[in-house]
C-alpha cells in the first residue's frame, strides 16, 4: 500500500489482502440470495449489469467512468464469498476504485448477514 496505490484506477479485493477491508467477504447466504442481493446493489448504484455467468459465478456491471467485476463462489450449501474488482477510467485513480469497493461491500452487509472476512486464509 504504498504511493502506486493512491494513483491505481484498477483494484481488487483478495483473500489474504494486508487491510481487512479488502479481503474476500463471506457472507451466509445461497449463490442465488447473494447474487440477487449483488445485483439490488448494483441497480440502486445505477450500474447496468453488462454480463452474467453462472458457470464462474461471475457478473460484470458498468457505471459512469468505471466498470466491477463481482466474482461469487458457493463454499458451501449456506456460504459464500464475494470479490470485487474495480477499474476506473481515469488517468489516476486517486482511491476511487478503493471506495466503491469499500461502498458495495457496505451495502451487501446490509441486505446480507456478513460470516467474515478473508477466513480461508
Amino acid at each position: 500500500m504504498g504511493l502506486f496505490s493512491v494513483f491505481s484506477n484498477l483494484y481488487e479485493t483478495k483473500e489474504r489482502h494486508e487491510k481487512k477491508a479488502y479481503q474476500t467477504h463471506y457472507f451466509k447466504s445461497n449463490y442465488a440470495k447473494t447474487k440477487a442481493a449483488l445485483l439490488s446493489v448494483a441497480n440502486a448504484s445505477s450500474l447496468t449489469l453488462k454480463s452474467a455467468n453462472d458457470t464462474y459465478g461471475e457478473l460484470y456491471f458498468t457505471g459512469k467512468k468505471y466498470h466491477v467485476i463481482a466474482t461469487v463462489i458457493q463454499t458451501s450449501p449456506a456460504e459464500t464469498a464475494v470479490d470485487l474488482k474495480v477499474q476506473t477510467y481515469y488517468i489516476a485513480g486517486f482511491n476511487r476504485p478503493k471506495k466503491i469497493i469499500e461502498s458495495t461491500f457496505k451495502a451487501l452487509k446490509d441486505e446480507l448477514p456478513i460470516k467474515g472476512t478473508g477466513l480461508k486464509a
